[in-house]
């Protein structure tokens, strides 16, 4: 008689990395998308886009650039205590 394996297969490194990929390009892209539409002029935002932008530019741009800092700081701390 065989012996029952597992119920659940272990994940592999490879789908985990794609995942940590994954997760990487979302917390680098959203904070400069956020940025990139601060910055951008006026007349090339869309109405509803500008009325929620316009008076808050500096405050967005403030917080996108201090979260990809920050992200920075974690990644540079996790390599090194790795």
């Amino acid at each position: 008689m065989r012996a029952a394996g597992p119920l659940v297969p272990d994940a592999t490194p490879r789908a985990s990395s794609n995942l940590m990929a994954l997760l990487l390009a979302i917390a680098i892209g959203l904070p400069l998308i956020a940025v990139g539409t601060a910055l951008m002029p006026a007349w090339a935002l869309p109405q509803f886009v500008l009325s929620v932008v316009d008076k808050r530019r500096g405050d967005i741009v403030f917080a996108g650039i201090a979260v990809l800092l920050s992200g920075g700081v974690g990644l540079l701390i996790a390599r090194v205590l790795n």
